[in-house]
């Protein structure tokens, strides 16, 4: 089945029709076989007539109908009064036999096959009407008609009868609709299959068409990236936006980046503002659609500043709208670098010919043209404007030496030898005679001929002058040369007392390590003496072990001389005497060359330093100790902040009542002197803070302290009014630490009752506020001007109870002095209450959580990087009841 071709409708009607061609085969079976059970009943009363007239009338009628009208289906209407009288002439030709009537609903249920129950109306109005008639004629006396042969046949059987004939209808009907329903929805869900089947198989197809697709895109993908990636110049694709959305490996290269340190940047993150400026003007003319190269300085990753060439493209959408941009990127930095030096090469060529007093002269001899350069023309005296020709050069060579250069010039231009030569000359601007030493060459042209006479001269006047100067100063040299070598014998012997005086034990050995020097200080430390070690190897005088493994380790002077480097020994090195005693030893050794940068022996320098390493060795094992000890003192305090840890409630009993709530807690140290405590009795939700006095250990059992009472006084005493548990509070603390009128210890602490029935809050504070956010604005609740504990000198200390009335959506807050003590921000000062309430105060419209954490971030940025003054506790409530 092709859905493509078919239509749904079409279809259905080829399935209808199917359903129609089975059931008119099935029919003509079924009246062949009613012909022919009327044809048998015949036998019984001799009803021949009735069985093939009636019969054959009724097979001829739906025939016809059939036959006359083929495309219709008035056929199977015929059909349905032809069943009926198909059951009449059954009960004619048996007399009334009542089993005849079953005929109608064999009838009624052939008819379903066709999937319409209209066609059970024909049928059941013949069969209410025969029945009708017939009955009432026979139970009138009408002789010769046949009905039924029971005896007690009345209306209310009758009726009884008629509505069990109905029902029987009725249900033959409703099957035959939902016969059609069923089929209905079954060629839905066929035709529907086939639809998917169809369109599965044209996936497939479409599927395997796109993988060959897909695999040729990859191997012409894979050929395009390997063009790309094997460019010598950085390809650089960017999107609308200026950012890189491709570099290909040379790109890379060139920045020194990685290209995912690439991708997803901007390309002005690799330039300074001044190739910005640059870029941006280049980035509107693609925006026009207009292509350009120019010249542009990027930063790489190490710093370094790389010139380069592009050569961008606008990269255009169908509609020609700007989509980016692509960029063949050449580093020229090396290529300018060259250029540069070239310049550079020129100009201290030009610098180093006035500077040496070279210069250089080309006489084109086929042209007759010369040209002298700017160290010729200041060595001669002739200035820019001057013109100068071969004649020029002759006319100011000295006269007595004028006839030989020219005849030597002569020579060279005949025979093509190199010429070098001397000769004074008389400068032209101010007559000075000068010395010239001058090389001439030649050059032969294509004919074999001289085409070209070319040469290099420099003033040597100062040369001269200092060569007789230099032999002056030569002879003056070895008189001077003489008296130094009687001073250097003299300044050896005061060298050799020298070292021979130093406290530092002094050896010097040849290049092969063998002994020529020792001082008083080495002989007395190795215990060896000059005379019986001088030649010998240094491990004569000298053995070394290592302290830990007492194996003998390699001489300082071997390494030294091997390396050729100063090397200086190990701190753990020993000195091992002839008499078998060790010395802590500390050295160093370094090769000794000569005038020529050759190694020609070595020195090694060493001092006793026993006393000093056993000093060391105490200092390690006492370190060692006080460690251990700090060790043991700080697992001591994390066990202690374990303990407090678990004392503090759990923050879900917090959360569990209000929701939009957050505790921000941050020690000082490794435990707090700040605790909360939280609790509930009833409908009242008590929460407190407090700041013990000092942090750390002796502030964490302060709060130890305090968290016990409050625990015993709410639940222990059932004591919930805030001021009547800080005056309790204030009695227990007072008590526990056996506290007389001059105590210090104790703690600042705030506490409010929240009740959920009547929306009021209890509060009453020592030395803490208590912030509540309203819609009408800010209230601060202040506490007494005294804590809990410490200083008393009243009998009874009171606490002010304030009661507070809230609305859903007010907000409340506790806090310690730890957040607004703490120093920062720019001048290293405090935060202050103020600046930390118009935080609260900026920061209302956020949820609590992204309160805390924009409060914590706050607080890290104005801290820096400052020690933490306090202990920090903050508690926010959204009472959102």
């Amino acid at each position: 089945m092709s859905s493509a071709i078919i239509s749904q409708e079409k279809y259905i009607e080829e399935f209808s029709l199917q359903i129609k061609k089975r059931s008119d085969q099935m029919i003509n079976y079924f009246l062949i076989g009613l012909f022919v059970i009327g044809l048998l009943l015949a036998f019984y009363y001799d009803t021949w007539a009735i069985a093939i007239g009636v019969g054959g009338i009724s097979c001829v009628a739906y025939y016809s109908s059939k036959f006359i009208l083929p495309a219709s289906n008035l056929y199977q209407y015929v059909l349905s009064f032809v069943l009926g009288v198909f059951m009449a002439q059954f009960i004619y030709q048996m007399h009334g036999m009542f089993e005849m009537h079953f005929f109608a609903f064999i009838g009624s249920a052939i008819l379903i096959t066709y999937q319409n129950w209209k066609l059970q109306l024909p049928l059941a109005l013949f069969v209410v009407i025969h029945h009708a008639i017939l009955a009432y004629l026979q139970f009138s006396g009408v002789e010769q008609v046949y009905f039924t042969q029971l005896e007690y046949m009345n209306l209310q059987t009758f009726l009884i009868h008629g509505v069990l004939a109905a029902i029987i209808f009725f249900l033959c009907g409703l099957w035959a609709y939902n016969f059609k329903k069923y089929s209905s929805s079954h060629i839905m869900q066929s035709f529907e299959i086939g639809k998917l089947i169809e369109e599965s198989k044209q996936k497939q197809a479409f599927i395997s068409e796109r993988k060959l697709a897909d695999e040729a895109i990859e191997k012409s993908e894979k050929r395009y990236r390997q063009i790309v990636e094997t460019a010598q110049e950085g390809i650089w694709m960017l999107d609308e936006n200026n950012v890189t959305t491709f570099v290909n490996k040379k790109m890379c290269e060139i920045l020194e980046y990685l290209p995912e340190e690439i991708l997803g940047k901007k390309s002005f993150y690799f330039m300074n503002e001044e190739a910005k400026k640059v870029a941006t003007a280049a980035i509107e003319k693609r925006k026009q659609g207009i292509k350009s190269n120019y010249e542009l300085n990027f930063i790489s990753k190490s710093g370094k500043t790389v010139l380069t060439h592009l050569s961008t493209n606008p990269i255009l959408g169908e509609n020609g709208d700007f989509k980016g941009s692509l960029a063949m990127v050449i580093d020229i930095t090396e290529k300018r670098l060259s250029e540069e030096k070239v310049l550079q090469t020129e100009y201290l060529l030009s610098e180093s010919q006035q500077l040496a007093k070279v210069g250089n002269w080309n006489f084109d001899v086929i042209k007759n043209e010369i040209f002298w350069s700017e160290g010729l023309r200041s060595i001669t005296g002739i200035n820019h404007d001057f013109i100068p020709t071969f004649e020029t050069l002759v006319s100011m060579i000295h006269p007595e030496d004028v006839k030989s250069v020219v005849a030597e010039i002569m020579q060279v231009q005949n025979t093509g030898n190199i010429l070098e030569n001397c000769y004074r000359i008389i400068r032209m601007n101010d007559q000075e005679e000068r010395i010239i030493r001058s090389i001439i060459r030649t050059e032969k042209g294509a004919d074999g001929k001289i085409s070209r006479i070319y040469g290099t001269s420099q003033d040597i006047t100062e040369l001269k002058q200092a060569q007789t100067k230099l032999e002056l100063t030569l002879k003056d040299l070895e008189l001077r040369v003489e008296e130094r070598t009687r001073d250097l014998f003299i300044s050896r012997e005061y060298f050799s007392k020298t070292l021979q005086s130093l406290g530092d034990a002094v050896i010097s050995t040849d290049a092969s390590g063998n002994i020529i020097f020792m001082n008083n200080a080495a002989e007395y430390l190795t215990g060896r003496n000059i005379d019986d070690a001088n030649g010998k190897p240094i491990e004569f005088a000298c053995n070394m072990l290592d302290e830990h493994t007492l194996i003998p380790i390699e001489n300082p002077i071997r390494i030294a001389l091997k390396k050729n480097k100063v090397f200086f020994l190990p701190e753990h090195a020993l000195l091992f005497k002839e008499d078998k005693t060790c010395h802590y030893i500390d050295d160093s050794a370094a090769p000794i060359h000569n005038d020529k940068n050759e190694i020609v022996g070595a020195v090694l320098i060493f001092r006793d330093v026993t006393e000093k390493a056993m000093n060391i060795k105490y200092l390690k094992d006492a370190k060692r100790e006080i460690e251990e000890k700090n060790k043991s003192i700080m697992d001591s305090i994390l066990y202690a902040k374990g303990i407090q840890e678990a004392m503090l409630p759990r923050l879900e009993l917090l959360s569990n009542i209000f929701p939009e709530s957050f505790v921000l807690y941050k020690p000082k140290d490794i435990v707090s002197g700040d605790f909360y405590w939280i609790g509930q009795k009833g409908n009242k939700f008590i929460i407190a803070t407090a700041d013990c006095t000092g942090h750390g250990v002796p502030g964490a059992f302060m709060s130890m302290i305090g968290y016990s009472l409050l625990n015993e006084i709410v639940y222990g005493n059932n004591i919930i009014q805030p001021s009547e548990i800080l005056k309790k509070l204030n009695i227990g603390v007072r008590s526990f630490l056996n506290a007389d009128s001059l105590a210090k210890d104790g703690m600042d602490i705030s506490i409010c009752s929240i009740d959920k029935g009547t929306n009021t809050i209890s509060f009453s504070g020592a030395n803490r506020p208590l912030i509540h956010f309203k819609k009408e604005g800010l209230d601060i609740i202040k506490g007494n001007k005294y804590g809990v504990g410490g200083l008393q000198f009243e009998d009874e200390r009171e606490y002010t109870n304030h009661e507070i009335a809230f609305n859903k959506e007010d907000s409340i807050y506790m806090f310690t002095d730890g957040l607004v003590d703490q120093f920062g921000g720019e001048n290293a000062k405090k935060m202050l209450s103020a600046n930390f309430i118009n935080l609260l105060k900026s920061k209302q419209s956020l949820k609590m959580h992204e309160q805390k954490q924009i409060l914590t971030q706050h607080f890290e940025q104005w801290q820096g990087k400052l020690e933490q003054t306090d202990d920090v506790l903050l508690i926010g409530v959204k009472l959102n009841l």
